[in-house]
């Protein structure tokens, strides 16, 4: 009664064992390829920079102010005799061995040709070009990835097609077999059955290795736990797809990033011939 229920239980799990894995896909390689790779996280530093350089070049419409003071003691001074001063008739002050002087200066931009406005274009346009160079690596690892999921679904269909052509070989031994023992073979031919099937295992244990190899690589680059074992959906073909990829190539984007920052590098190398206009207050207090 026991060993009944234990099969009833083992029979009732398995369904809902198999029911409970799922193939790998493989957007699902690529999108956790992606949040693995250490270059995402660029991304939010690359935004900082830029935030804090278009911060740095809006502080020039800020009024620019400056303040310099200046002190000195003299160890003598230059005196009239007092006995001069008697015969005039007038009291000549005694000059002080201290002097001090404080110069405070405010300066505002009114028009800096453009040179800010050019500075703020060039910050983001450089932003987006190191995320298009971010982009481009992306892609690469996509190549890499579509690479190891494609090998390790060729090497499955290579192991099936050896499975079978095992199977036929060891079919035509038994069959060479039974020819030699009636008389119509010789062990020649037995023997050169038996090299094609050496070929054969030889050949499926090259191949799982590969594939194990590939499963490791894929593992480690996705975090997902790939081995032998797992079953990996097979894409839907879709040209419209294909042929948009192959249009929309990251680095034809950045191509075209790196043309608008020559040319805003060259705005930039106008607008510092241009004049500039400000006005500044100036005041001073010394002895």
């Amino acid at each position: 009664m026991r060993q009944l229920i234990l099969k009833y239980i083992l029979i009732t799990c398995l369904p809902i064992a198999a029911f409970g894995q799922r193939s790998i896909s493989l957007e699902d390689c690529q999108t956790k390829a992606k949040a693995n790779y250490p270059l995402v996280k660029q991304y939010g530093l690359i935004e900082q920079t830029s935030q804090y350089n278009i911060s740095n070049a809006n502080k020039g419409y800020l009024p620019q102010v400056n303040l310099s003071a200046k002190a000195t003691y003299q160890s003598d001074v230059t005196q009239i005799p007092a006995a001069l001063g008697a015969k005039l008739s007038i009291i000549i002050p005694t000059m002080s061995k201290d002097q001090y002087q404080a110069v405070l200066e405010v300066n505002q931009l009114i028009w800096d040709g453009g040179i800010i406005s050019v500075q703020k274009e060039i910050t983001n346009t450089g932003t987006e070009v190191e995320k298009k160079k971010l982009e481009v690596d992306l892609f690469s690892l996509n190549e890499r990835i579509n690479q190891l999921y494609f090998g390790i679904l060729l090497l499955n269909e290579q192991l099936k097609q050896n499975a079978i052509l095992q199977n036929e070989l060891q079919l035509n031994y038994e069959r060479i077999n039974a020819f030699k023992e009636n008389g119509v073979a010789n062990q020649t031919d037995l023997d050169a059955l038996k090299v094609e099937q050496l070929n054969a295992n030889q050949r499926e244990t090259e191949i799982r290795t590969t594939q194990k190899s590939y499963c490791i690589v894929l593992a480690a680059m996705t975090g997902l736990n790939i081995n032998e074992n797992s079953e990996l959906a097979k894409p839907e073909a879709n040209l419209a797809v294909l042929t948009d990829t192959i249009v929309r190539r990251p680095e034809l984007a950045l191509f075209e990033v790196q043309n608008k920052l020559y040319e805003s590098q060259k705005a930039l190398f106008n607008a510092g011939n241009l004049p500039r206009i400000g006005a500044f207050v100036q005041g001073g207090v010394g002895k």
